[in-house]
């Protein structure tokens, strides 16, 4: 499933001395798609993420710290009037003086943002993968 494009509401981007930066995103909850239409159209509806009242979700990144070959941070998801901190793991894809892209996965539990449970093809546990660019 993807979502729109996030947008980088701040940041505090060190290319050179990542553990040291931050950031919040926002990610429109509009785009999303699933490339089946009537699935896109329940899970955007009032039954489950209803995009229409709650449009975007917040994601601030930090607490970063070195993990293995990448880095693990905090990330606190807000949507739909709740807040939930999660560990993100993410490895640099690329790093220059601008900023850096991360590539990252993780897992949120719907039922944590108020949404109840689907059943069939939508499950409460939803994957989270995204290649982002953070500027500084």
């Amino acid at each position: 499933m993807k979502l729109g494009k996030p947008t980088s509401k701040t940041s505090k981007i060190l290319p050179s001395n990542i553990t040291k930066s931050s950031a919040t995103l926002v990610v429109p909850i509009a785009p999303l798609s699933s490339g089946n239409k009537g699935r896109d159209k329940h899970i955007k509806s009032s039954d489950l993420l209803d995009a229409a009242k709650f449009g975007q979700a917040t994601i601030a990144i930090n607490n970063i710290s070195k993990k293995g070959k990448g880095y693990a941070a905090k990330a606190k998801v807000s949507f739909r009037g709740k807040a939930k901190t999660i560990s993100l793991p993410f490895t640099v894809v690329e790093s220059n003086n601008s900023g850096i892209r991360i590539k990252t996965n993780g897992t949120i539990k719907l039922s944590d943002f108020g949404v109840a449970d689907a059943g069939g093809s939508i499950g409460q546990k939803v994957s989270l993968e995204a290649q982002v660019t953070l500027n500084k």
